[in-house]
């Protein structure tokens, strides 16, 4: 498959400056990358431009793209640079799904997980039904099929070319419990269940089809 957004960043003209801000201020991995996290924005109707800005102002995150309500992929930072998105990827016990990361990182699959230094983060934007509210608790965020199948092949790109097995990809949730991306985690809100996790698994057997697994 011929991704035409996965354009060298040497080759690129424009760079926003959130990215020239990263580039200064995070270190190049020292291994290939081994499992892949992705995340939701968590600002309902967010673009990728207003995420990229939001992360310049608060300094201390970045994902290495963004895939937006059209489906259209933004990257943010190239590959080999290390993303601030997971942490050290541990889970963290304040978090609702602390036990099943606990959990998680108990499986072969997350043997080598060392959080921001080993992954590559990807970042969804997403709807909400009541724009009220944004808590993570809320079971009204969803992303769109056009987010949903770009992500789909995008995460497909990411393992056939780094050799990631479709059981390392993994959402924030996985990781450390924060629920994180909300329209693929199951929780129930105030306003009903959110079957999250069904879509997820959907989305993991699309990935593993796309690799011929």
């Amino acid at each position: 498959m011929e991704c035409a957004f996965f354009v060298s960043f040497a080759r690129r003209r424009t760079m926003s400056r959130v990215c020239k801000w990263r580039l200064a201020n995070s270190g190049k991995r020292s291994a290939t990358p081994t499992h892949v996290v992705v995340h939701y924005t968590g600002v309902a109707e967010a673009t990728p431009e207003g995420v990229l800005r939001a992360w310049e102002k608060r300094g201390a995150q970045s994902s290495h793209y963004i895939i937006d309500l059209n489906g259209r992929v933004v990257p943010a930072l190239p590959e080999y640079i290390i993303a601030w998105h997971v942490g050290d990827g541990q889970p963290v016990e304040e978090y609702w799904g602390a036990a099943h990361a606990e959990g998680w990182h108990k499986t072969p699959a997350a043997a080598s997980f060392t959080g921001n230094r080993c992954s590559i983060g990807v970042d969804v934007c997403c709807m909400k039904r009541d724009k009220t509210s944004r808590h993570a608790t809320d079971a009204d965020w969803w992303c769109t099929d056009s987010t949903i199948r770009s992500l789909i092949d995008l995460l497909a790109d990411i393992c056939r070319r780094n050799h990631i097995p479709p059981s390392r990809i993994l959402r924030h949730f996985d990781a450390t419990g924060k629920l994180c991306p909300r329209p693929f985690v199951s929780y129930k809100g105030e306003d009903g269940q959110q079957s999250g996790d069904a879509l997820w698994e959907r989305i993991i057997a699309a990935v593993a089809k796309e690799l011929g697994e």
